[in-house]
This record gives structure tokens, sequence and C-alpha cells, in this order.
């Protein structure tokens, strides 16, 4: 499952500057975190993107990557928030891959847009 939908260098990107160091220099972490925003986002869309990854459009497949990667990202954010300038910078990038990830799922479980990825 792993790296699939989105790639760990999306997930540090939407991070952010200040995520921990450690945190985004351990790849069994990050493949922990997309493992499950994969599972997440399959679960919250009752369809397996993994499977049919190959076969979607790929002009579309950028909301996959996105949804992936903002849920990813929220738990790297969350697994150490201490280099954050301040608990307001690290609940706005929560807050911003949250809305990020929610806007993506809903777009993938709109039918219109099923259909034109390819997802049947």
């Amino acid at each position: 499952m792993s790296f699939t939908l989105t790639s760990s260098g999306a997930i540090v990107n939407k991070s952010g500057a200040n995520v921990s160091s450690t945190a985004k220099a351990s790849g069994a972490l990050i493949q922990e975190f997309c493992d499950m925003a994969e599972g997440d986002v399959c679960s919250r869309t009752r369809y397996d993107w993994i499977s049919a990854y190959a076969t979607l459009n790929a002009n579309f497949k950028k909301i996959i990557d996105d949804a992936v990667s903002s849920k990813a990202s929220i738990e790297l954010i969350k697994y150490d928030m201490k280099n954050y300038a301040s608990r307001q910078e690290a609940t706005i990038m929560l807050n911003v891959n949250w809305t990020t990830y929610k806007e993506a799922v809903d777009l993938l479980n709109d039918s219109e847009i099923r259909r034109a990825i390819g997802a049947t």
C-alpha cells in the first residue's frame, strides 16, 4: 500500500518548514502515516483507489494525492509540534491540511467526478 497514492515528499512538504526534522527523516514513520491515510481515503470513499490507480485518469490523480498527502501530513505535524514557531502555527497547518483533505474526499465521493476519474 505504501506510497501508491502520494509520495513522502508531498507529505513532508505539506507539513511545513518547521516540521520535526526527526519525524521527516524517518522513512518508517512517514510510511506508517501514508499507509494510514491511504486506508482512510479508501474507507471514506468506499473505493479501492490503490488497486485501481494504474487505470485512473491521470488528470484527476492529483485529487487523490491531495487527500492522502494532506491526511498523512496531519499525523506528521501532530507527531511533534514543538518545532513550530507557536502552537497557533501548528494549528493553522493542521487546519489547512484538514480542509484540503476534506474537500478532496468530498470530490472523490461525487459520482460525476468518480466517473471522470474512471472509478467504476
